[in-house]
């Protein structure tokens, strides 16, 4: 018997100091415990977020025999703000603990945490969107567009759409989106094939993407004015002429075409007419896009009912020096100077050209090489 009563002695010995170190943060102690706490002050309103799996408590009984009840889990509140507007110290076995009260902005709840639970700063928060002049982006990084639901004081991301390397995004709004006390910028965006939500500005750029304009459905064209099979100037004088440069250029062309096992292109004065005002939009605008990503000449064709068989196209400028074949050779060799273009001036399912030339001003002289079926 007297070993079985210093059995159960050292067993509750063991236990009680296991309670007491578990009671490292009062927060955690029992129900029948009891604190002494500061008189309550209030506080400017703050506001926290919390990634702790602690509780919020309830405060029971009076100042000097206070007892600690936990009323919500704060793992449950993580993608949510928590605003402070009262503070007391509660104090045991000589220790003092900061408490805050706080109220949570996901449902209204509130209840007493230990300061060491929280952080600073805004979570899942956000701003009333401002209107912008209209931009245009692409991506820069993966990433998604979202819907966000709720309101500014709480607000939740709905499914995300992923961003497309293909598209460009129109930003019409902006508004700020906090996350565990940092500022995000996002950006109503709408897609060029309409997919409409907000996305993180760090995850585009600004710039359209340049679609290449080809088809798979090659038609029969009607060609005039055939330009002459030599490369030989057809008007070897020294004052600039669109035409002579225009045929000149076909020429020189078709002489790298047919070299290499393709067949000669033919002259087709739809496409030359797309080209000279794309020539004469160049020059106020060195793209293929207008500001809002759409393309030029893809809308040209359109309006001049040319995208049954419009293929692409290809810009460059140069300068009239000596004559109009040295001017012809300048513009095709820019051409062939950049891969890019060149293997679209050399791809064997164009079998349409037309040039377009514009004489500014100044003496620049604006090629548009539009390229068809």
């Amino acid at each position: 018997m007297l070993m079985t009563n210093k059995l159960l002695k050292l067993g509750l010995t063991s236990f009680i100091s296991l309670g007491i170190l578990g009671m490292g943060y009062p927060q955690n102690a029992q129900a029948s415990a009891t604190y002494k706490r500061t008189k309550t002050v209030k506080t400017g309103k703050a506001a926290y977020y919390s990634t702790s799996n602690a509780s919020t408590v309830q405060f029971k009984g009076s100042s000097k025999k206070l007892r600690l009840k936990a009323n919500h889990k704060l793992n449950s509140y993580k993608k949510s703000t928590w605003t402070r507007t009262k503070k007391t110290t509660v104090a045991k076995h000589g220790k003092k603990y900061l408490y805050y009260y706080v109220t949570s902005a996901k449902d209204g709840v509130t209840g007493w945490v230990w300061s060491h639970y929280l952080k600073h700063g805004k979570n899942y928060q956000m701003t009333n969107p401002k209107t912008i002049a209209v931009k245009s982006y692409v991506r820069a990084k993966p990433g998604k567009i979202y819907q966000l639901n709720g309101n500014n004081n709480y607000m939740t991301f709905g499914k995300g759409i992923s961003l497309s390397s293909k598209q460009t995004y129109k930003a019409t709004q902006k508004r700020y989106v906090y996350k565990q006390g940092k500022r995000h910028t996002y950006y109503c965006v709408t897609s060029s094939k309409g997919v409409e939500g907000w996305v993180n500005s760090s995850l585009v750029k600004v710039g359209s993407y340049k679609k290449v304009t080809r088809t798979t459905i090659k038609h029969k064209v009607t060609t005039t004015n055939k330009p002459s099979k030599t490369a030989k100037s057809v008007n070897p004088d020294k004052t600039y002429n669109a035409v002579t440069v225009a045929q000149n250029m076909t020429s020189l062309i078709n002489n790298y075409r047919i070299a290499s096992g393709r067949a000669a292109v033919k002259y087709n004065t739809g496409l030359e007419q797309l080209g000279n005002k794309r020539a004469v939009q160049l020059e106020n605008n060195f793209s293929h896009y207008d500001e809002n990503g759409n393309n030029y000449a893809i809308e040209l064709a359109k309006q001049m009912n040319l995208m049954a068989y419009f293929g692409g196209e290809d810009c460059t400028t140069a300068g009239f020096e000596t004559t109009n074949m040295a001017l012809a050779k300048q513009l095709v060799n820019n051409y062939k100077n950049s891969p890019e273009h060149w293997n679209d001036i050399m791809d064997g399912s164009n079998g349409t050209i037309g040039i377009g030339l514009n004489l500014a001003k100044d003496g620049t002289i604006y090629n548009a090489a539009e390229l068809g079926f």
